[in-house]
């Protein structure tokens, strides 16, 4: 397996690569995906008008499709990637919701020791406000 990135021209216009563009944006599911495709990966500038930057793209993917090919024992693909990244994809979105879980278990908590907080403070404020009326009462 490979991935085929496009929109090689918005990253030009940037001055980046797709090597920096993957080390600050890529999110976790991408780079599993690209582990397990031995980060075999094309980049296509999608509006280049350069015919010879537009071949070396295309010769770019023929040559790793041909490195795949080879890999594979001249099988263009093989079940097992496909059974790994589905693995991988599944770990990642079990972790992914735990961690969510854990965030809102945690502001559930913090707001549940704020808002009792401030209600163990209110109730003070009214004992106390009872207990100086009681005070009054017993004066008069």
């Amino acid at each position: 397996m490979l991935v085929v990135f496009t929109g090689g021209d918005d990253l030009e216009a940037n001055e980046e690569t797709l090597d920096d563009y993957l080390d600050c944006n890529c999110p976790q599911a991408l780079q599993d995906i690209l582990s397990l495709c031995g980060n075999r990966k094309v980049l296509f500038n999608n509006r280049t008008k350069d015919e010879n930057k537009r071949l070396e793209q295309v010769q770019q993917l023929l040559n790793l499709v041909d490195a795949i090919i080879s890999h594979n024992g001249k099988q263009p693909f093989t079940n097992e990637l496909f059974k790994k990244l589905k693995e991988k994809a599944s770990e990642t979105e079990k972790a992914e919701t735990l961690a969510i879980k854990m965030q809102l278990q945690k502001k559930y908590d913090e707001e549940l020791k704020r808002m009792t907080h401030m209600i163990e403070s209110k109730l003070k404020e009214e004992i106390g406000k009872v207990l100086d009326l009681s005070v009054l009462l017993c004066l008069v």
